[in-house]
């Protein structure tokens, strides 16, 4: 992770306070300074775009999702949806909808420990309390593109935003009468900049060059020694001394943190894995695997010992594959959720979502 120096970041997030500062992000690059020149004496094949266009659909690898699912949530007994204009929520499992909240710009949405929904805006923050379903417009917070949204999992209330330029964590909290307190920053030199995690606890997990650290804000810290090679999300479990780790390539292990030490459950692997998920009794996956016609999304679900359950298709394909933010129209609606106790599983984002009983892998709502 490139640190800046604490006096300018914090400028970066005043001056975000006052701006809009998340715009989407360009994901496929500019060429090269390699790359063939394109002028008067190039010729371009009339074909060229047909041809790039099905090479993506059917040959381009999209790696693995950067961050968790960004627009989809899950309370104790709520389905919660952050769509372009929208913030829907619906009760489980009647799927009833209680909550349908015009929104402008949404950035994320998130689901506190007490219950309470978050949407995230451009503008504004909206809250949503849990029972009443009351609604608060709050002030904005400063988001960037990869910015990440962490609730705490053993507070009430409290919240962190982890930013990539700057290895600190910004918390926020919520009091009883739904006013906004900002925290003072908190460093976490050691991270690399690669997975962050929050456990229940009240500690976090994060990734250095010497493997995983256990990091309580208060100053212990724990090294823990592991190849987290391809480490790309950290999940954790309904025991503290749990966690998922999933790497590039597929590599899904569960291991137990004993003392200093990481010990693996257990391991098994799943092709071209793009996002995960975890309950306390399940793990989700969201991959893309070959079919007669081309490629699609498969949504699975597995036990806690890495035996498949069900799964599901979705479909991979927009219109124009030959345009240049082909993979981020593909990939933005395709972030997956899974509610704790395990009874319900979500694809989803900004644009779409869709909803699965997990119990029996049947879709119940399509958004």
């Amino acid at each position: 992770m490139f640190a800046l120096p604490r006096r300018i970041a914090t400028l970066v997030l005043t001056l975000g306070v006052y701006s809009g500062c998340e715009d989407r992000p360009k994901l496929e690059p500019a060429p090269s300074a390699h790359s063939p020149p394109i002028g008067p004496s190039a010729t371009i094949d009339a074909s060229a775009p047909r041809v790039v266009g099905a090479l993506r659909k059917n040959v381009l690898e999209l790696g693995t999702r950067a961050l968790p699912a960004e627009s989809i949530a899950f309370a104790k007994n709520h389905f919660v949806h952050l769509s372009q204009n929208t913030l829907f929520i619906n009760e489980l499992p009647s799927r009833k909808e209680l909550a349908k909240i015009s929104v402008a710009e949404p950035r994320r949405v998130l689901v506190l420990r007490d219950g309470r929904s978050l949407a995230l805006c451009a503008a504004e923050t909206i809250l949503v309390t849990e029972r009443k379903r009351d609604v608060v417009r709050l002030r904005r917070i400063p988001l960037f593109p990869q910015s990440q949204i962490l609730p705490d999992l053993h507070r009430s209330g409290r919240f962190w935003v982890l930013h990539a330029f700057d290895a600190a964590l910004y918390g926020y909290e919520l009091d009883d009468d739904n006013n906004l307190q900002i925290l003072d920053p908190r460093d976490i030199k050691d991270f690399d900049g690669r997975v962050f995690a929050p456990l229940r606890d009240g500690s976090f997990l994060h990734t250095d060059k010497d493997g995983l650290v256990r990091l309580f804000l208060a100053g212990k810290r724990t090294q823990l020694p592991l190849d987290v090679t391809g480490a790309f999300r950290l999940l954790p479990t309904r025991r503290l001394d749990q966690i998922w780790l999933a790497r590039d390539g597929g590599s899904l292990e569960r291991f137990q943190l004993l003392g200093g030490r990481a010990k693996s459950l257990v391991s098994f692997q799943v092709a071209q894995v793009f996002d995960v998920a975890a309950s306390d009794k399940n793990l989700a996956v969201l991959r893309v695997r070959p079919t007669d016609g081309g490629r699609d999304f498969a949504v699975e679900l597995y036990s806690a010992k890495g035996k498949l359950q069900w799964a599901d298709s979705l479909e991979l394909s927009v219109d124009a594959p030959e345009s240049e933010d082909w993979v981020f129209r593909v990939s933005r609606d395709r972030g997956v959720a899974l509610s704790q106790n395990g009874k319900w599983l979500a694809v989803g984002g900004l644009g779409a979502a869709v909803l699965w009983d997990a119990t029996s892998g049947k879709r119940v709502l399509t958004r």
